[in-house]
């Protein structure tokens, strides 16, 4: 099959199977009430609500927010009942958007409901916390966090928002002190790791990598500084760049081109690709859709991630990853949690390609077959994993 013809029908086999896949990573994940973004473009979310599937968020959208569960007294009761208002607020509108940010009353909205804790509790870790998150990546409110941190010191929802703080402010020492702290509170499961391990996998030798999430940036940080995991590979966290500092300073940092625009504009990817054709760089499974599908024709299947290649490769990178790279084995244990099935989902788009490379080779086809039908019982969808196989 000729370059061009493979490349529109592996961009048509990604994009039919996202459909049911993408969305429920993408704008799942871990930390929803730290999405530090009022103008946020890509849908990044933080881990403090617990990781809820696309069909749950589907209906609990159209729900009023049930009250959390607290055993402490009325006023402790109130805070975290204050917390979790505006944390699940804060994720309906993401949602709500496709990630492309608030609009002016939603932003209200959720300006309201900071005041609203404030009057109740000024000092405690609940209002100094969620100031934080408020406040978008905004480096003069770091005493608010540092505040939160003292009042809780070993609360492991803070650690995220260290790292990306100490990320923007180009101190590597203190951001591995708290990628340290992040791995050692086991905040983040074995299996989102694992996942991680094979998008770093999936990565060429200096590679550039934009993610658009939680559980596929924070972890490969850790990865990289507590594993020394590929740390040639860059990553690039569309919440991040959405500070303007940061983003001119990283994207020289990496030898890009501005493309003019920040992450809040929903066309800074593209006009970020356009503008460095030939730079190595790589789109993370949870970019939003949109993206993905205006940028199909140029994109690679790599693995876990995508590689935007304007000119025609010489070498199918993904049949090289799976027999080189990718460590796939684990994959048909048993998985921990439904967000770990959920997350293992994106490995479908690469295994329903793999399968029809390797028509002629029977023992790994069968290989590939049982990895793909133990995510789709994983995840209640066999049949539809079955008709993508053509089985």
């Amino acid at each position: 099959m000729k370059k061009g013809l493979y490349s529109c029908a592996v961009m048509r086999t990604i994009l039919t199977i996202s459909v049911i896949y993408f969305s429920v990573f993408a704008l799942g994940q871990g930390n929803e009430g730290n999405s530090n973004n009022s103008n946020n473009s890509n849908g990044v979310n933080s881990n403090i609500l617990n990781y809820k599937v696309e069909e749950k968020l589907k209906k609990v959208e159209k729900e009023e927010a049930p009250a959390p569960e607290v055993n402490t007294g009325v006023f402790d009761s109130q805070l975290q009942s204050g917390r979790y208002n505006y944390e699940f607020t804060r994720k309906k509108f993401i949602r709500q958007n496709l990630g492309k940010g608030f609009t002016s009353e939603q932003q209200k909205t959720l300006d309201q409901q900071l005041e609203n804790l404030k009057e109740s509790a000024e000092n405690s870790f609940e209002f100094n916390y969620l100031t934080y998150v408020n406040g978008n990546h905004d480096v003069s409110l770091f005493p608010f966090l540092e505040k939160a941190y003292k009042l809780k010191p070993y609360d492991a929802s803070l650690f995220d928002d260290f790292i990306a703080y100490y990320e923007i402010t180009d101190n590597a020492t203190k951001k591995a002190e708290f990628t340290k702290k992040l791995m050692a509170s086991n905040a983040i499961e074995s299996g989102v790791y694992r996942y991680n391990e094979n998008v770093l996998r999936s990565i060429d030798k200096n590679g550039i990598l934009i993610t658009n999430g939680y559980d596929d940036t924070y972890p490969l940080w850790v990865l990289q500084n507590e594993k020394a995991m590929r740390k040639d590979v860059k990553v690039l966290s569309l919440d991040i760049l959405q500070n303007k500092e940061y983003r001119k300073r990283i994207l020289k940092q990496y030898g890009l081109k501005d493309p003019g625009v920040g992450p809040e504009n929903q066309d800074f990817i593209m006009k970020l690709l356009q503008v460095n054709p030939d730079k190595n760089i790589f789109l993370g499974y949870t970019v939003p859709k949109y993206v993905l599908k205006g940028l199909s024709i140029n994109l690679k299947n790599t693995g876990l991630a995508l590689k935007y290649a304007p000119k025609r490769l010489n070498e199918d990178k993904l049949k090289i990853n799976f027999e080189n790279e990718l460590q796939l084995d684990y994959l048909l244990q048993n998985q921990s949690s439904s967000k770990v099935k959920q997350m293992n989902a994106n490995y479908l788009v690469m295994l329903s390609q793999l399968y029809k490379k390797y028509k002629q080779d029977p023992k790994k086809q069968e290989y590939i077959k049982s990895i793909a039908l133990k995510i789709g019982r994983d995840i209640n969808k066999e049949k539809t994993v079955k008709a993508s196989l053509g089985i």
